[in-house]
């Protein structure tokens, strides 16, 4: 769940680092791609990837990890221990604005209850946006996706010429936290990840609910 809050500027470094450079095989941390459609085996998990969207690969997320990491830990003068999150899938549009990534990690139970978990998080994902922004709406919610309910986080920002928006997505599966972050700077490519993510489907008897 660190990437909640690392992710704030792992976004940021999607928008100002572009590669031409496309891979012919997509290699990723966790998952695989076949005919379109991202599988993820451990989550039960399957998403169709909208067309025209680049997926970034390992090597990608590596490097705008590390520069995410990097702009964090120099703006509170503190050093990040490892991230334990594994990378999943993470697209990106053609203009770098909009973007869909997601992650997995396991969740112990010394952590406590889930939701307060969610909410002492989702809490300070906040203050690092308003440290950062400024905020011009925030909403705190559930959404329920394939008949999973997740734990939610709306912000939009004012950001130089482009309002920014982010929508964070958090739920337990099993003892793994399954962490979707979508940002976006205009409602039609909102729109495309939303729906691409209302349709997602995840395979009975592995995608437990809790």
């Amino acid at each position: 769940m660190r990437y909640v809050l690392t992710g704030v500027v792992f976004v940021i470094a999607l928008i100002v680092v572009y590669s031409n450079q496309r891979p012919s095989t997509i290699k990723l941390f966790e998952g695989e791609i076949v005919d379109g459609v991202y599988k993820n085996d451990k989550l039960g998990w399957e998403f169709s990837i909208p067309k025209g969207w680049d997926i970034l690969s390992k090597e990608e997320i590596k490097r705008l990890e590390g520069m995410g990491q990097k702009m964090v830990e120099d703006r509170n003068s503190t050093k990040i221990t490892q991230n334990p999150d594994v990378p999943l899938l993470h697209l990106r549009s053609k203009d770098r604005l909009n973007t869909f990534f997601s992650t997995a990690k396991t969740y112990h139970k010394e952590s406590g209850d889930y939701k307060e978990y969610v909410d002492e998080v989702f809490d300070k994902a906040l203050k690092t946006f308003r440290s950062l922004f400024t905020l011009d709406f925030q909403q705190r919610g559930q959404k329920t996706i394939a008949g999973l309910k997740y734990e939610t986080l709306h912000v939009t920002i004012d950001s130089a010429d482009n309002k920014l928006g982010f929508i964070f997505y958090a739920r337990l599966f099993g003892d793994r936290e399954l962490i979707i972050t979508i940002m976006y700077n205009n409602d039609p490519d909102r729109n495309i990840l939303l729906d691409a993510l209302n349709n997602s489907r995840f395979t009975a008897g592995v995608a437990s609910v809790n």
